[in-house]
């Protein structure tokens, strides 16, 4: 989250983070001038200013930055086991927007004109930076009041989760951002939660949970509680055995950690703790879906399982080849946990958090493709009734059928089968080792050296006039590549792979 560094240190950041993102860690001086829009003079103060901060930040050995005058070309060098978080953790810790932040979470700073004095800045100044903060936080349905003390505002769910991500995108597992708390004692609380809903013996998202439950903690303490109204599905329960003993469990070590909280709120917030745990899932291990979803009144009367049901049944449509009882069992868990995940927090504007953010490079697109006999068919549900409720919520939760899906199914059974015909002007078998090194575990096709009617698409490294291709029989569409297949080339088959599938699903499937 570098939008919260001021604007030196983002000037700085930005710098570090487009070498860090270039081929090879280096680019031109004419490239960084261009894409970060800044003259000459600031770009080599910048770097002057750099090379000081690593060695004031003490990791010189670890990372450093070169020119070569030649070819006028910045270089970043960093060893392997260091990272750039670790310098914009080092940034964050020196910018007054994260402390304000910061403050405002725990409720440490005082009035305009105290915190004014507490930074050094002038009231104007000041206010100028609450601007800023107040137009990034509204981008998560956050605000800030700054009636009497400075302090954030907004649904408390929302606020901790907003946090989490904060801490989680700053901090991560290197240094533990809550002076009162110790972390063996977060630690000790994760592992009291029901063995229905997680395994505490695997190591997914343990830092995650430990955050959010430090955070919470520190909300309650400090007199910010959950408002069950404010939460728009039940919040967890269960028969399960494991459910009494860890609240039972939790309730002891609430009581201690906070005193000026009633035993009934305390339970409310452990029951907020569970729902947000369930929410965070899936968790290795963990394969089928909790009772919660099936017994619980509320989720009932909502028709919870409803859209669930649905996509399973569209899905078993929509597939090749029979599902498995052990895949649906364990796409079931994921879809139940994903929907509650969106109705629990409740707030598309959280779609902003970098934890929820739709990545979109080209790894990513070829790994959709993959799934697109699903996620493509998935997209349509949108359009019926039982989903309406998802609707703002149509792009992250698609991103996440993805994911779901990608990881759940054996996709040789589930992709149709693409037949290829390669032309070569001198190896066929070159050309074909190429592509279907990138691509044959990602589609579902056969080489063939004979031009039929079964053929499907034909990948050709040498140009054909369209009487050759009539000479030899070919109605097929024909993709033109390089010898030496280049990058584009690839972008050009795998977007012609995807088309085909989806094409031979919707023959399949009627779609």
């Amino acid at each position: 989250m570098n939008q919260f560094l001021d604007n030196a240190l983002q000037k700085k950041y930005r710098i570090l983070e487009l070498l860090n993102n270039s081929a090879d860690y280096y680019a031109t001086q004419d490239k960084i001038l261009e894409e970060l829009d800044i003259s000459l003079g600031t770009l080599k103060r910048s770097i002057k200013l750099i090379e000081e901060d690593f060695r004031v930040f003490e990791c010189e050995d670890k990372i450093q930055l070169t020119y070569n005058d030649n070819n006028k070309t910045y270089y970043l060098n960093i060893v392997e086991d260091f990272s750039l978080q670790f310098v914009l953790l080092f940034y964050l810790k020196e910018s007054i927007r994260f402390k304000l932040i910061e403050g405002m979470f725990s409720d440490t700073l005082g009035d305009m004109s105290e915190v004014a004095d507490q930074f050094y800045l002038t009231y104007s100044s000041l206010r100028r930076e609450l601007l800023y903060l107040k137009k990034e936080l509204t981008k998560y349905g956050l605000t800030i009041d700054t009636k009497k003390r400075i302090k954030i505002q907004g649904n408390e769910l929302h606020i901790r989760l907003f946090y989490t991500v904060l801490h989680l995108d700053s901090y991560g597992g290197q240094s533990w951002p809550f002076p009162y708390i110790h972390q063996h004692e977060i630690n000790h609380i994760c592992t009291l939660f029901p063995s229905e809903i997680y395994n505490p013996a695997v190591a997914s998202k343990k830092i995650l949970l430990s955050i959010f439950t430090a955070n919470s903690l520190v909300r309650a303490k400090n007199g910010h509680v959950i408002d069950p109204a404010t939460i728009n599905v039940p919040l967890f329960d269960s028969q399960h055995e494991s459910y009494q003993q860890s609240v039972d469990e939790l309730s002891l070590i609430f009581k201690k950690m906070l005193p000026l909280v009633n035993e009934d709120q305390r339970l409310i917030e452990i029951r907020t703790l569970l729902s947000c745990v369930l929410a965070f899932g899936s968790y290795p291990g963990i394969s089928r879906a909790s009772n919660f979803f099936y017994l619980n009144k509320e989720l009932q009367e909502q028709n919870f399982l409803n859209s669930v049901i649905y996509l399973m049944n569209q899905l078993e449509n929509y597939a090749i080849s029979p599902i498995t009882n052990d895949e649906y069992s364990n796409i079931f868990n994921k879809l139940c946990l994903t929907h509650y995940r969106v109705l629990l927090f409740g707030n598309k504007s959280f779609v902003n958090l970098p934890v929820w953010v739709d990545p979109n490079d080209d790894l990513l697109t070829y790994n959709r493709q993959r799934t697109a006999l699903f996620t493509q068919a998935l997209e349509q549900e949108f359009t019926r009734p039982i989903m309406s409720r998802f609707a703002d919520y149509k792009s992250y939760l698609l991103f996440e059928y993805h994911n779901i899906l990608m990881h759940t199914l054996d996709w040789d059974k589930h992709k149709p089968n693409i037949h290829v015909l390669f032309l070569s002007k001198y190896s066929g078998n070159k050309l074909e080792n190429m592509v279907t090194s990138s691509f044959k575990a990602l589609y579902n096709f056969d080489s063939t050296y004979e031009l039929t009617s079964q053929v499907d698409l034909i990948i050709s490294d040498m140009i054909l006039s369209p009487q050759t291709l009539s000479t030899i029989g070919a109605t097929q569409p024909t993709i033109y590549v390089q010898p030496t297949v280049s990058v584009s080339d690839y972008r050009v088959i795998a977007k012609k792979l995807s088309e085909l599938t989806w094409k031979k699903m919707k023959q399949t499937k009627h779609l």
